[in-house]
């Protein structure tokens, strides 16, 4: 009788325990947020921003490295990362830790993310996340006419080199789709662009867009910054659609890509009026 006792008081106890979960990077976070289970988060990135609460939640270290030491003291039951991380997520399951790797390049990654996710944390509400996604895609606002957008990451004042702008391999060329645009940069490779003066002069975009974060880079001149790009030989130069965007918005490929892409698309359509 004591046996069956514990052991029914076991699977109860089981079946109502939280999970102790850990994500490595800020949009693993916002996901396990957006559903519902911001409680069970025991660990996250340093870099972690929304939503506020997450702020009182511990910090394992940065997107590229995070303490091993630090994550193992938490006695996470669940950690959650990316492929870029798979060797320290190998290191965790050696040791016994459940682990999740998930892609979230695509927004079909994202989506199928929110889904694999919620699987694993016994969460009730990704159809509501994914729908509300493919609605604002159905219903970005939308160019009459296609233009070429270049979307460039940070901003710099010196256009002579290191200028990193969105690929074909990230979600920003689908947002642009969605919009009734063009990717302004055209090359077949896939790896992380990174131009110079006169490859940004070759492309000729109709539109420029520089992507700030308030949270994570420098303060900005923007009267200088849009004066530097504004100086470039190219159309978006010439008709003054040179437009800074709120990287806060769009830069973190969780479920607030939802928000992401009628945001970037609106920014895009008042460029054009």
């Amino acid at each position: 009788m004591m046996r069956l006792f514990l052991s029914l008081l076991f699977m109860v106890t089981t079946l109502f325990s939280k999970e102790r979960i850990i994500t490595l990077s800020p949009s693993l976070s916002e996901i396990v947020f957006a559903l519902e289970k911001g409680d069970e988060l025991v660990g996250v990135s340093s870099f972690a921003a929304f939503p506020n609460e997450v702020q009182k939640i511990e910090k394992i270290g940065g997107y590229f490295d995070p303490n091993l030491e630090k994550v193992l003291s938490l006695r996470p039951t669940l950690v959650i990362g990316q492929g870029h991380l798979q060797k320290f997520l190998s290191q965790l399951s050696a040791l016994g830790i459940k682990t999740l790797s998930v892609k979230l390049n695509k927004i079909e990654d994202i989506e199928d993310s929110i889904q694999i996710i919620a699987q694993n944390i016994s969460a009730t509400n990704a159809d509501s996340l994914v729908k509300k996604i493919e609605n604002a895609r159905k219903n970005a606002p939308k160019l009459k006419k296609k233009k070429s957008v270049l979307i460039a990451f940070g901003v710099t004042y010196d256009l002579r080199s290191n200028i990193y702008v969105a690929g074909h391999d990230l979600y920003f060329e689908q947002i642009l789709e969605a919009c009734n645009a063009t990717n302004a940069f055209t090359s077949k490779t896939f790896a992380q662009p990174v131009l110079g003066y006169e490859q940004i002069v070759a492309l000729d975009p109709d539109i420029v867009l520089l992507q700030h974060s308030s949270l994570t880079d420098q303060p900005i001149d923007k009267k200088l910054l849009q004066a530097t790009w504004g100086s470039l030989p190219i159309k978006a130069a010439k008709n003054g659609k040179i437009v800074i965007v709120d990287a806060n918005m769009i830069a973190i490929p969780s479920d607030k890509i939802a928000l992401a892409i009628p945001y970037l698309c609106q920014k895009i359509v008042d460029a054009e009026r």
